[in-house]
């Protein structure tokens, strides 16, 4: 009878370490953790966007390598405003599956935060893209500019039903792309 006593005193004492792994996860991503929030900021403003950018690079220049009726939903055709906006939505689904499969503990309204950044992206290109000439810096620029929005939306806390937001989103901009 002492033997199942001291089990169920060692599997309580594995349950409650779990449950401070759990908790010491949630403080890196409430900001609690300072070691670990230069590396979350460095992940957020530095190694994102760089990436972002790559992926970008291989979306603009992939129709070459994709044909077909699923390549053009997703990838540009031509040189237009319109087509280059899939470049933004496609980079950004891109980037949201990678980092969704890295990241086994996403931050707090991830999949809404993702989807207002890609919204923001776009509407920032089309305003630029009336005024200025587009190149490397602005296109830069308005990475860093939906990063910080998507890190301003993360530390909230979290939003009710962001995931059908998020959702819902997702589905107007596959709309959106199958309409230009």
């Amino acid at each position: 009878m002492s033997n199942i006593n001291n089990v169920n005193k060692v599997s309580n004492v594995n349950e409650v370490s779990n449950v401070n792994k759990v908790s010491n996860v949630n403080k890196v991503y409430n900001g609690r953790n300072r070691s670990f929030n230069y590396i979350y900021y460095f992940h957020l403003f530095v190694f994102y966007p760089i990436l972002f950018l790559f992926v970008m690079y291989l979306v603009l220049n992939g129709y070459g390598f994709f044909t077909g009726k699923i390549a053009k939903y997703f990838l540009p055709i031509n040189n237009t405003i319109l087509e280059f906006s899939k470049v933004f939505i496609t980079s950004s689904l891109l980037m949201i599956l990678f980092e969704y499969f890295i990241i086994s503990n996403v931050p707090n309204n991830y999949l809404f935060s993702r989807m207002i950044s890609i919204i923001l992206m776009l509407i920032s290109y089309f305003i630029i893209i009336k005024y200025y000439q587009f190149n490397f810096i602005i296109l830069f620029l308005i990475i860093i500019l939906s990063t910080f929005l998507t890190f301003f939306i993360q530390k909230r806390s979290k939003l009710k039903g962001e995931g059908i937001l998020g959702f819902l989103i997702l589905l107007f901009l596959f709309f959106y792309l199958n309409n230009i």
